[in-house]
């Protein structure tokens, strides 16, 4: 993978109550996930092929614009090895985990009381950098191989939208578009099944299918068609892991079914002990802000770890009040994993 080149450091200027404003060193920020959804943006709208790798980019902060250098208001990822390519923005959220790990080493050393509410501000100072042109390298580097017949063939939105259901939260004003992503029933009933029959314990599996491009927007679907139960995975009451036997189940269900199906992500269960509220009354959580679904911090982890691909989501499944679980989808957006839409395909004759 290409790293980004990056010719700014970062630092997060944090206001604790009753402190004077504390400088942290320069935070340690992963820029692969934004590197690779600019690049996605860029198969969406079919300037680069679906299966290419992201090229050379840059890093760019976006001056505040009453405050001024060096305090940054945003991000701007821009491609360097295509005249034409177009920046793509990121919000300051973005550094939002680094800053969290920055705040929490302070803590650690003293600087910082534990349970202290703190404010931050997110400045970018530069610093000397390898030209343009020169690639920047991991250590480690991976690289995919071409893929024969990379583009896939053209499916209609258009058809597909009259038989589907719409689930999830709307997109909120100023979010970018997202591609649609769309279920299959028969994989919801299955991953619900699965759920309900773990009891107390996480489950969970991975999910098959296709990535294609519609005919006449020419944007991209996910159209999710098999899930493989994660049958040999380590269960426990709040977390899971995959183990090298569901990769290896996975690997079997792709040849045997032969249907030009991918990896394109996974889902997990939330069994109703998991809740912060489960204890509670029905009115006090009914009022509780905190019993709603949520993507945990080991779920982001493990999601940006086994499933970095930005077409990549993840189907939550929660038991609540009801007996049948609550379905949530997580997804890639400017990089981060945020809640998104689906649609659930009415079966067909």
């Amino acid at each position: 993978m290409t790293q980004p080149s990056v010719g700014h450091r970062y630092v997060a200027e944090i206001h604790a109550q009753g402190k004077q404003a504390l400088d942290t060193p320069a935070l340690e920020i992963d820029w692969i996930p934004a590197l690779e959804w600019c690049h996605f943006q860029e198969v969406r709208r079919g300037a680069a092929r679906l299966h290419s790798v992201p090229g050379l980019a840059r890093i760019e902060p976006r001056w505040d614009e009453h405050a001024g250098p060096p305090y940054v208001a945003g991000l701007e990822v821009r491609p360097l090895d295509r005249e034409a390519a177009r920046a793509e923005t990121l919000p300051l959220v973005y550094l939002l985990d680094p800053v969290r790990q920055a705040v929490s080493e302070l803590v650690l050393a003293g600087g910082v009381p534990e349970g202290v509410k703190y404010t931050w501000r997110i400045c970018a100072y530069a610093v000397d950098s390898k030209p343009d042109g020169e690639r920047t390298r991991a250590p480690f580097c991976v690289e995919e191989a071409p893929v024969a017949g990379a583009e896939p063939h053209g499916r209609c939105l258009s058809a597909l939208l009259p038989r589907a259901a719409r689930h999830g939260p709307a997109r909120e004003n100023g979010a970018p578009p997202e591609f649609p992503v769309f279920f299959a029933r028969g994989v919801l009933a299955e991953a619900a099944h699965a759920a309900s029959a773990a009891g107390e314990l996480e489950t969970g599996g991975v999910l098959l299918g296709r990535l294609s491009r519609d005919a006449q927007c020419g944007d991209l679907i996910l159209e999710v068609s098999a899930q493989v139960p994660a049958s040999e995975a380590l269960a426990e009451d709040a977390s899971l892991r995959f183990t090298p036997r569901t990769w290896q189940a996975v690997e079997a269900a792709l040849r045997l079914r032969r249907a030009h199906e991918r990896i394109v992500g996974w889902w997990h269960s939330h069994p109703r002990r998991v809740w912060p509220c489960h204890a509670c009354t029905p009115q006090q959580r009914a009022r509780c802000p905190s019993n709603r679904p949520f993507f945990s911090g080991m779920d982001a982890g493990f999601h940006r770890t086994a499933f970095q691909g930005p077409a990549n989501v993840a189907l939550l499944l929660s038991f609540q009040e009801d007996p049948a679980p609550r379905r949530d989808l997580f997804g890639w957006r400017q990089g981060m994993v945020a809640a998104r839409e689906y649609y659930v395909l009415e079966e067909t004759r």
